[in-house]
């Protein structure tokens, strides 16, 4: 029995892996040699952390990921990577712990459609949704104003009414992500979050979120200030609580002010 019992310890990391496992199939018309794939992923994008041959137009990526999370495919004819994944001539999509198919019909991977992935589904409807109601900017680049108070109000509205349909989707937590508040209303948005499953918290995003409530609720108005210690002009440790009782004025700056 014993044996039994380490034998599953010993496989237990080797399930979880597994369960880690992610990849990309991708097929981009008729493209091949000296053409390359390139994956870049994370919230940056900056660095590709792998690169597949063409062949026939297919190319294939695997490995593994901590969740579902941004990812980016580019690919460059001359076989060479760029310093930095721009969106021109490349593909974003999530990356998930699963088999999933990148299909374009043509020799452009910006015609390129996920196959086989619920979440980059639900980005789409996600994003055709925001279609309809627009973009609030105020890129004076694309020579457009900002959206109306009423517009914005409108716009949130939606979005709200879309993630509350999507409380077990990481898509419906990035659409709460995008009006969330933490500088006011954060029992609201405590609320809001806390209505999501308990699968979509733990992914990084969501632990990401839940940290974020937690330091906008302990900085809220009305609540105990933080103590905390720094050195005055003469090298010695003051601490805020040393002025308990007394009024204090607190000016944060920073060193290029």
């Amino acid at each position: 029995m014993k044996k039994n019992i380490l034998i599953a310890a010993c496989l237990l990391p080797i399930a979880l892996m597994a369960q880690n496992k992610f990849t990309i199939k991708g097929k981009v018309g008729n493209l091949g040699s000296p053409a390359k794939a390139y994956l870049y992923l994370g919230a940056t994008l900056r660095q590709p952390i792998d690169s597949a041959n063409i062949t026939d137009g297919k190319f294939t990526f695997s490995g593994t990921t901590a969740g579902i999370g941004q990812a980016l495919i580019r690919i460059n004819p001359a076989a060479k990577p760029t310093p930095n994944a721009i969106k021109r001539g490349a593909f974003e999509f999530y990356l998930e712990p699963k088999t999933i198919e990148l299909v374009s019909a043509t020799n452009e991977i910006e015609d390129a459609v996920i196959k086989n992935s619920k979440v980059n589904d639900e980005n789409e409807a996600y994003k055709a949704m925001l279609k309809t109601i627009g973009h609030s900017t105020n890129n004076p680049e694309n020579g457009q104003a900002s959206t109306s108070k009423v517009n914005m109000a409108q716009r949130k509205t939606m979005i709200k009414e879309f993630y509350n349909k999507h409380l077990h989707s990481y898509i419906g937590l990035v659409a709460f992500r995008s009006v969330a508040k933490f500088d006011a209303d954060i029992q609201e948005t405590e609320a809001d979050f806390n209505k999501f499953s308990a699968q979509v918290k733990a992914t990084e995003m969501g632990k990401k979120l839940e940290r974020r409530i937690k330091a906008a609720k302990e900085t809220a108005i009305g609540q105990m200030t933080t103590d905390f210690t720094l050195n005055d002009e003469k090298g010695k440790p003051v601490k805020l609580s040393d002025f308990h009782g007394k009024y204090v004025l607190l000016d944060f700056w920073a060193s290029w002010c």
